[in-house]
């Protein structure tokens, strides 16, 4: 759920006022706030693993979008290519390699006059030529027996090109498999990270990426990883408008300022024949995929580009003198993204930032190497206050909708998961913490691989029905599976193979989508909440561990309460504090700063302001920041309820 926390200022506002030693608040602006009911998906998943020949998604009608090489006749020697990838004299495809493709006729077109076609992996039939339009034709038979086809042309005249090769029961002009779409049917969110080989992607310019008329999609420049270049975004667009869902975007690691622009110039506008994204479509913008994990490359170059950046000099990775270069390196992933949902931002105009794009921060689960923590502390610290310079701050929640990682589960009863509650309860906290959603990329059930008995047991539908509950009910929003299909261990896929859903991890989505209602969130504090400041639940920047009595803050420091909002409304949040000399606290709703408190209590305890604030119903936080130059003690944080929403509230523009 949307943690969208934003302060109220009312005339009656008197009415529920103490004595304050509160600093005077800045001008508030009018701004609904944003909401989640009924507009944000519950889950969804990864599909396909790329433009290869041997995915088991099968996402292509035509199976020559990803043929996979081409050769002269005797399959060895290179052949010449003209501009697109259509070989120009005889020549063997590779069509595919490693997978059993649905047995029947496949129809074959393509421009241009061949004496023979030969296949291995199929038989050639009623081969046929169109002088006119110098169009040849033939049905391709295949037995289903065979996980490989190869096709040769002889006799050209100057090579063919346009080759396609229809599914059975596809005609010429389809783009997608059938069986593909209605595998996609009961799933609202497509993440389209392996679509577009996000992983070792080494795209800078818009003109490195693929185009939607390469002779194939599968190319495998030097130094990408075993996905290649991925497929054209314009696929990726017409995917979501032909299902129509809602997609989960992964920009390059690499990819420049102006090829951000000029995707979301192809988003809004189309492009090459294509449409652009449906107005009704939603769109989650992550920044490439797990920065952090060292397995992948683009986690190397984020790290070398950070270290020279801030050894460039005036970068703001090490605004507060930060020398952990680790460190800089999770800050930039913050920083990137700030930069991505501005330029969306700038595009698409405020109403459709967080409402349709919706810019996500990926980290490692469970606040895995304090990624979670230090991209948030950042992003907030730097990006949402002038205290540091910059000249246009916003909460958290302006740049951000949701934030979390990787969120798998064994095949254990939920009441054995620790692990997989841990990390729920820590990743939640830490997105209500800031006012973002909590959301995960990827995860869902692991088995040991395709011979794993677990595949048919009865109970693991079950099981990921209650770990999903779980998820649910401790603040969980938006829980992208992966994946869809898959061939390697087979353990992460959801069907074995696109053509047979009869299983058990599928028949849990199936039964996620026909629920009506969600699974209410039961996590936090019941109010009226009166906490002491010992009693958080959650930290940052100092060592301690909750318990009963009062808190002491030091530098840059904070704690949390995070409580359970019962009703979307107003609520009001009071502290009681002490101090013995002129402080600096921050007191937060979620992303809105509240208040910030300064006064010198001279070691006695002061009791501030009731100070009212807007949540969204669902798991929300206040949080209680040093960000002065003296520590203080925090006694008890409280937080009520007022009343429902029944108006246009109000919300802070960051300081």
């Amino acid at each position: 759920m949307k943690r969208r926390l934003g302060l109220i200022a009312y005339g009656f506002l008197a009415l529920v006022l103490v004595a304050s030693n509160a600093s005077p608040l800045r001008t508030w602006e009018s701004k609904p706030a944003r909401t989640v009911a009924g507009e944000t998906s519950r889950f969804g998943m990864n599909a396909g693993i790329g433009a290869l020949d041997w995915d088991p998604a099968e996402m292509f009608a035509d199976v020559m979008k990803t043929w996979r090489d081409v050769t002269q006749p005797d399959g060895v020697t290179p052949v010449a290519v003209d501009a697109t990838g259509w070989p120009l004299a005889d020549c063997r495809f590779l069509v595919w390699h490693g997978l059993n493709r649905a047995a029947g006729t496949y129809h074959l077109k393509l421009i241009g006059s061949v004496a023979t076609i030969s296949a291995a992996g199929a038989t050639i039939q009623n081969i046929a030529y169109d002088a006119p339009a110098n169009t040849t034709t033939a049905n391709v038979v295949i037995d289903g027996l065979t996980n490989y086809l190869y096709l040769t042309f002889t006799g050209t005249n100057g090579g063919v090109k346009n080759v396609q090769l229809m599914m059975p029961g596809h005609n010429f002009g389809e783009t997608w498999n059938h069986a593909f779409l209605t595998a996609l049917a009961p799933i609202p969110v497509i993440r389209l990270m392996d679509f577009t080989a996000t992983n070792w992607n080494h795209e800078v310019n818009w003109s490195d990426r693929t185009l939607p008329n390469a002779a194939t999609q599968q190319s495998h420049p030097t130094g990408y990883g075993w996905q290649g270049r991925g497929i054209a975004w314009e696929f990726a667009i017409d995917l979501l408008n032909t299902t129509n869902k809602d997609g989960w975007i992964n920009i390059p690691a690499e990819a420049s300022d102006a090829y951000v622009n000029s995707l979301i110039n192809l988003i809004r506008n189309g492009g090459n024949g294509f449409a652009p994204l449906e107005a009704e479509r939603k769109l989650y913008i992550e920044y490439s995929n797990e920065v952090w994990n060292g397995g992948f490359d683009q986690a190397q170059y984020n790290y070398a580009q950070a270290v020279a950046e801030v050894n460039a000099g005036n970068s703001p990775l090490n605004f507060d003198g930060e020398t952990n270069t680790y460190y800089w390196g999770w800050r930039r992933v913050g920083k990137r993204l700030v930069e991505i949902s501005k330029q969306f931002r700038a595009a698409f105009g405020d109403a459709q930032m967080m409402t349709r794009f919706r810019p996500v921060l990926a980290w490692q689960t469970d606040n895995g190497q304090a990624t979670a923590s230090h991209q948030l502390d950042f992003i907030q610290k730097f990006y949402g206050t002038s205290h540091w310079g910059y000249a246009d701050p916003h909460p958290v929640n302006y740049y951000l909708w949701c934030g979390g990682g990787a969120l798998y589960h064994d095949d254990i009863p939920l009441a054995q998961d620790t692990d997989f509650k841990n990390a729920v309860q820590t990743d939640s906290k830490f997105a209500a913490a800031y006012g973002i959603a909590y959301c995960n990329y990827e995860g869902g059930i692991y088995f040991d691989g395709q011979d794993d008995p677990d595949w048919f047991a009865p109970w693991v539908t079950q099981n990921m029905l209650d770990h999903f509950q779980y998820y649910e009910e401790h603040g969980g929003g938006l829980w992208m599976y992966f994946t869809l299909a898959a061939t390697w261990e087979n353990g992460l896929g959801f069907v074995r193979t696109i053509r047979d859903l009869n299983t058990r991890k599928y028949d849990a989505i199936v039964q996620l989508s026909q629920q009506t209602q969600a699974w209410e969130n039961t996590f936090g504090a019941t109010l009226p909440m009166s906490k002491d400041g010992g009693d958080f639940s959650l930290i940052l920047g100092d060592w301690a561990t909750p318990g009963p009595g009062a808190t002491t803050l030091s530098l840059n420091a904070w704690r949390a309460y995070h409580f359970d909002a019962n009703y979307s409304g107003t609520y009001k949040v009071w502290i009681e504090y002490r101090s013995a000399a002129n402080i600096d606290l921050n007191l937060y709703a979620g992303s809105d700063r509240v208040a910030t408190l300064t006064a010198n209590t001279n070691g006695s305890p002061a009791i501030s302001t009731q100070y009212l604030f807007n949540a969204t119903k669902g798991l929300c936080a206040i949080r209680v920041e040093n960000f002065g130059v003296t520590g203080f003690d925090l006694i008890k944080v409280n937080v009520e309820f007022v009343f429902p929403t029944f108006h246009l509230p109000f919300t802070r523009k960051g300081q």
